[in-house]
């Protein structure tokens, strides 16, 4: 049986937004744009004879969880003083920030201890 109409635009609705995520993500960045293009036709297309709705269901939740992936953890990162190593991060208000601790030279955080 073919699967309903209701969850047809589901589907097409998590590959645009893939789709605009991907945009957003890898703005300037022709060859990651172009890649995760690829990449997200791919999945689609592999998927696209699925007739089964609990497994289409599946691939939908599979496609909005790398949405949130990307949207959340990915980072562009660009070299700006080779010497330093320097680097400007391109930073989404969405993207995941943990706190990290500074570290002086040679300190060890925590209790973590070299045994050796």
């Amino acid at each position: 049986m073919a699967p309903s109409t209701a969850l047809r635009m589901e589907v097409l609705s998590i590959f645009r937004k893939l789709h605009r995520t991907r945009q957003k993500i890898f703005s300037g960045d022709a060859l990651a744009l172009v890649e995760a293009r690829k990449t997200i036709n791919s999945e689609f297309q592999s998927r696209r004879s699925q007739t089964d709705e609990e497994e289409i269901n599946k691939s939908i939740q599979m496609a909005i969880e790398a949405e949130v992936v990307l949207r959340k953890t990915i980072v562009q990162a660009k070299l700006v003083d080779d010497n330093n190593e320097v680097f400007k991060v391109k930073i989404h208000p969405e993207t995941l920030r943990n706190d990290n601790a500074k570290l002086k030279v040679g300190e060890v955080p925590g209790n973590i201890r070299d045994n050796s």
